[in-house]
Parts: structure tokens; sequence; C-alpha cells
């Protein structure tokens, strides 16, 4: 049985209508993945959020996607600069609301940046392995975030998706659940519940945009997570339950 798993938690499932952190659904995420990791299935938290969390202090109108460029009629981070300094500053305010909620729990953040170039270096994934092979079995949830302070590719075209995939594939994450504001993978107007291999049809279907965190980024990231022979789910953050998703409940599984 495999004890790794990668929950990744979109930008839209963190923050409420007002573009502030959605505290109860954050909370309940949280608990659900301490109550996994004391059952022995050891959850590694790919977290976005940061660009979001950090508009209002900056003193930008709250955004749900928190990843734009400011446009036309909007007032938002115009450069990539102050892009990168909102994401400075909401790290530590994400981080300080995990370990608050994480707290009365007896847990702790163990926070890791990385850019994808840390993935290309052996050494470097060598680190990433040997540091989370040392918190296990810990009171300490690893949180990941890409580190958009310094990553100007990431920032730019990047998406925790992608990234979920890559640490699923470093750990051998038995399970990869993708949580945002869809509660699955839709042909045809029809949610499946689940997609065994991928084809041209389901590419089709989730669209040709590149945008970060977009079902093309996610089913992108269910490839990979399948080719490494893990299993992938598409979930609602919001509504569905992590376990749920895990076992087959919730969302589209992608895998046998």
């Amino acid at each position: 049985m495999h004890t790794r798993i990668v929950v990744k938690i979109g930008t839209s499932s963190l923050l409420d209508s007002r573009g502030l952190l959605d505290l109860p659904v954050v909370a309940r995420l949280l608990r659900e993945l301490v109550e996994l990791d004391r059952g022995g299935v050891h959850p590694i938290l790919v977290s976005s959020g940061a660009i979001g969390a950090g508009r209002a202090r900056l003193g930008y109108p709250p955004s749900r996607t928190g990843v734009a460029f400011r446009r036309a009629g909007s007032s938002g981070p115009a450069t990539l600069g102050e892009l990168q300094a909102t994401a400075a500053v909401g790290q530590s305010l994400l981080m300080n609301s995990y370990n608050q909620i994480l707290g009365p729990e007896g847990y702790v953040v163990a926070q890791m940046l990385l850019t994808h170039e840390d993935f290309r270096d052996e050494r470097r994934r060598s680190n990433i392995r040997a540091t989370l092979d040392a918190l296990r079995g810990r009171p300490v949830l690893p949180v990941i975030n890409e580190n958009d302070p310094v990553a100007t590719e990431e920032i730019t075209f990047g998406d925790n998706d992608v990234l979920a995939a890559l640490m699923a594939e470093l750990v051998g994450a038995g399970r990869t659940i993708l949580l945002s504001d869809v509660d699955g993978f839709y042909l045809d107007g029809v949610r499946l519940p689940s997609i065994e291999q991928v084809s041209e049809t389901h590419r089709d279907a989730a669209g040709s945009g590149s945008g970060s965190g977009g079902m093309k980024s996610k089913l992108r990231a269910a490839e990979s997570v399948m080719k490494a022979g893990g299993v992938a789910v598409i979930a609602h953050g919001k509504r569905d339950s992590v376990r749920d998703a895990m076992e087959g409940r919730a969302g589209t599984r992608f895998g046998r």
C-alpha cells in the first residue's frame, strides 16, 4: 500500500467570494490531512493561494484567481516584479494561517519553496526526498509552494497542478488529488467518474488555453501521474473531502 499522497489545493478552493482566505474550508481540508497522516497515509500539500493572500495586504483589490496581471479597467499587480512581491508577502500570511489551524492539532507546517529546476537536478531531487523522509512520522505537514518571488518562468506560465505531478513522481505517491472549483472532468456536459487512458477527445474537451490552473493543466498533470504508475483525481475543494476523492467516492479518477 502506498503511504504517500499528494494533495494540491487551488486558489479557488482557498479563497472565498471576496478573494480572502476561506478559513472554514481551509481548516476542514487541513484537518482531513492531519487525520490521514495519523492513519499512516502521509500527505504532502501543494498549496496555491500566496498571490491571492498577499493582494489585500499590499492594497490591491481581492481576486479569486490571484495569478493574473492587471488588465485594462482593473486594478492589480501590473508587472512581474509586483506580482512576485505580492507572492512574497502572501507566502508568510498563508503559512501563518496554516500554522494557526494546525497548532491545536499539535501539528506544524514545514514549508518547501521549489522551482521546476529543482526537479531537473538529481542532487536537488535527492535533497527534497531526504527532507521529506526526515519529516515523515512527525506531527508535521509538508507544504510545497512554487518559489514565485524568484521563479519568473513558473509565475508566468507554470501551475501547481504540474508541481503536484512532479512531487508525486518524486516520492512515489499512490494518489494525487487536485482540488479546485470543478468536481471532475466533463465530456459533453457529463462528469466522468473515471478515465483509464487519456485520449485526444479528452484533450479537446479540456480546451486549448495555456493559462495557469485550467482543466488543460489538470489533464496534463493527471497524465504525468498515470505514466509514473499513480492515480490522479480531480475533485471540488469546497465540496468534496480528501478521503472521498482518495477512495473513489468523489471527482474523476485517472488511472486503474
